[in-house]
């Protein structure tokens, strides 16, 4: 959880709209999985995000197969 569990706050309550996410495809659902359970028990006014955060920030994860190269490119 304290891995994922700022991402769809990240990805849809901030500015951070152009930066990429990358997971493997079990990765991916382990996150939809937690954090699925994370909105359950969440209450009110503690809830950083609900079902419509996650689902659209799932839509922005990339998958990327476990040992696929990838080069990223950074421009400052």
């Amino acid at each position: 959880m304290d891995h994922c569990a700022a991402l769809p706050y990240l990805l849809e309550k901030t500015e951070f709209k152009i930066g990429k996410i990358y997971m493997t495809p079990p990765t991916k659902a382990i996150y939809n999985l937690i954090l699925s359970d994370y909105i359950k028990v969440s209450s009110g006014e503690n809830k950083l995000f609900d079902k419509r955060d996650l689902d659209n920030s799932m839509k922005r994860i990339e998958i990327l197969d476990y040992h696929q190269v990838m080069t990223l490119f950074f421009l400052l």
